[in-house]
């Protein structure tokens, strides 16, 4: 069904970097999961590969998490973030 592919690639895609004019879905990167305090970050340019970048050390064993709201949404209160997701 449309409906539910389109949920599938909106719940799983990336704004593109340079002007978000792209959603953007990668098959690996997309299943990171979400954490408000992430230890990664997803670069999503228009052209070429994503990857995931690392924005401190990360433990042998800690999952690598990255944020699915935008740096402004991140900085509402744990209520209104956890509607947003």
């Amino acid at each position: 069904d449309r409906t539910e592919a389109m949920m599938v690639f909106s719940y799983n895609a990336y704004m593109s970097q340079d002007i978000g004019r792209f959603q953007l879905v990668f098959p690996i990167i997309s299943k990171a999961n979400h954490a408000c305090n992430p230890n990664s970050a997803v670069i999503a340019p228009e052209i070429g590969p994503g990857e995931i970048v690392s924005n401190r050390a990360i433990d042998e064993q800690e999952e690598v998490t990255v944020s699915y709201l935008c740096k402004a949404d991140l900085l509402r209160p744990k209520a209104q973030r956890r509607a947003l997701l």
